[in-house]
Order: structure tokens, then sequence, then C-alpha cells
């Protein structure tokens, strides 16, 4: 079942944020939510957590699904390791050692099984990301949503990180909700793209890309169809 957003508008006090938003998440995909940077794109991850509640339309499908959620910065526990980190989603899973096996896999899954006992203040920024991924995928969730977990990385290091969330989603297929204003992560992540207006925000543009994401690489004919698409809506 997917998720809908039906004639979705938000106001803070007066100030309108959303205008008359129409989405649909689907089941297993990853969507992408693509608008300039403070158009309200992380209120509609607020409205699907319940932090924010919409003044007029029709939220649906979202129900009692569980939600992992991956923010800009990874949040990791400092007093926890890696494997730790890990396992504090997992406290519910199971017996120990059915925890310790899935942490083991999610570990490996990710190249972090040499750095399970490593705190977070020994670690690189893109492990820490690396980890908390780790971690959203763990967490028995059905929906992962993503506040730019990309951003401030160097583009290196963000396509790799791209690349082994693209390994994980297609193991753990989940529904996913990336919100970013990036354009180039967009066109290498989404089944569908929305792309959001300035304040008050609505949707300019929305499409699927059908082509396998191996065909998506930077400075592809491919991807620079869509990015140009993307650019002439975003300007």
């Amino acid at each position: 079942m997917s998720i809908k957003l039906q004639n979705i508008s938000v106001n803070f006090g007066d100030l309108q944020i959303l205008k008359n938003i129409d989405m649909g998440f689907n089941e297993g995909e990853i969507s992408v939510v693509l608008g300039p940077s403070g158009c309200g794109k992380t209120t509609i991850l607020n409205l699907l957590t319940s932090m924010n509640e919409a003044q007029e339309g029709v939220l649906s499908g979202i129900g009692e699904r569980k939600i992992s959620y991956l923010f800009q910065e990874p949040r990791l526990l400092p007093w926890l390791t890696v494997e730790g980190n890990l396992k504090f989603v997992l406290d519910e899973v199971g017996t120990a050692d059915e925890r310790d096996e899935l942490c083991s896999r999610f570990l490996k899954m990710t190249d972090l099984s040499d750095y399970k006992n490593w705190y977070p203040g020994k670690l690189s920024g893109g492990m820490k990301q690396r980890v908390a991924i780790a971690r959203a995928f763990a967490h028995s969730s059905d929906v992962i949503l993503m506040d730019e977990p990309f951003q401030g990385l160097d583009l290196k290091l963000k396509l790799t990180l791209i690349d082994q969330f693209i390994s994980l989603w297609k193991e753990e297929r989940r529904t996913v909700i990336l919100v970013t204003h990036d354009i180039h992560e967009a066109v290498k992540l989404a089944d569908r793209i929305y792309v959001l207006s300035e304040k008050p925000a609505g949707v300019v543009d929305s499409f699927t890309i059908e082509e396998k994401r191996e065909e998506r690489s930077p400075g592809s004919p491919l991807s620079l169809k869509y990015e140009s698409r993307l650019y002439k809506s975003l300007v």
C-alpha cells in the first residue's frame, strides 16, 4: 500500500509552508522530494512522523508503520561502540544470539566489521554516516525517511555512500523517502522524483525514472537528460 498526501497544506502561524501538495510514495521504492533550501521538504517528513500536522488535506497509508529516520548528521550514541549503536535498535528483536547475528550481518553489508568495537569519536564523518545507514536498516522498519544524509560530504565519499545505500536497499527492500536539494543525488537514487517550488511550496514537476541505477553514472547522457529537466524545474 502506498503512502499518499492529498491536497496537503501546512501553515506555521501566518506563514504558509506547503500548499495543495499531492504525492504518492510507492511500497518498496525510493522516492525523492527535491526543492530549494527552506522550501518545506523536512516539513513533509515531519508530517509522516506526526511531528507536524496539516491544516488541510488527507495523509494516508502511514498508519502504524515502523519508521527509521536518517538525519543530516549521524546522531550516533557516543558512549556506545559501532556494534553497540546497531544493537541499540535491536533491543526487542529475538534472543541475544539472534541480535548478534543480525548485527554482524549489517556490519558486514556496510564493510564495518573491522570497526565494530570503535567508538564514534574515532570515526571519520563518512564512517559515522555509514553506521547511521546500517542502523536505519537494522531497525525493523517499514519506511526509511532521509533528511539530506549525504549533505556536506565530498563528492567521492558521497558517491561511495550512495552506492552502498543502494546495495543495502536492494537486499533489504524498504520504502524510502529522501529529501534533498541535490539534483545529482535525486537522479542517482530515485524511482520517482517530486520537485517543489519556493514557499509556499507546491509540486511543480514529478516523474518516474525507469532506467537502472547502474546506467545513471555522473555525466552520462541519461543522467544529464534528467538533471537538465530538474534544473529547469528549479529555476
